[in-house]
Formats: structure tokens, sequence, C-alpha cells
């Protein structure tokens, strides 16, 4: 995979798995209102059907999905149960900065 995070296309996908990352994590959503819960559902289940659609935005953001993936579902487990971000293992952490074009 070519790794130039300059690419725009590349960055807007990279941008777009952000979101949906931010999202997932958000242990706030049970408090909220019903489309905030359905955009938190979405999103967590966009990471854990590891669907066709998942894959391409990956792909084009040039991040290799299933070790993303991998990195993400317990952080998504974490927010589901309430736990603080620091409860999760450090190993996680790498991915957010790879997914974050590096910055």
């Amino acid at each position: 995979m070519d790794r130039n995070w300059n690419i725009p296309e590349r960055q807007l996908w990279c941008a777009v798995i952000d979101r949906a990352f931010q999202d997932a994590i958000d242990r706030r959503s049970a408090e909220g209102e019903s489309a905030r819960k359905r955009e938190v559902l979405e999103a967590r289940r966009w990471f854990i059907e590891n669907g066709g659609d998942y894959r391409k935005a990956c792909d084009a953001a040039g991040l290799d999905a299933d070790s993303l993936r991998d990195r993400i579902l317990p952080l998504i487990a974490a927010a589901e149960a309430g736990l603080e971000a620091s409860a999760v293992p450090a190993a996680i952490a790498p991915a957010r900065a790879r997914h974050s074009g590096g910055r």
C-alpha cells in the first residue's frame, strides 16, 4: 500500500474513518437523543460487521482493515461497558495515530 498521506482522497477517507471511530466510542450515547444513539450504533456496527463499505474505506485510506478493526473493537467494547479509554491496553493506541495520518 502507498502510504502517502498528502493525497486529498486518502485524507478524506481517513477523516471518514476517524468520524466513525469517534462515534463508535461515544460512551455518552445512552444518555443522548435517539438520533445520536442510532449514529453510535451504526458506527459500532460498521466496525463490528467488517463489511465491504468498511473495507473499501480502509483501502481508500491506505489502512489495513483487519489490523485497524482488531485495535478498534476493544475500544468499542470498553465504550459499551462505560470504561475510560485509559482502561484499554496501551497497545491499541498506535492505531489512532496511523488512522489519523500519523499526526
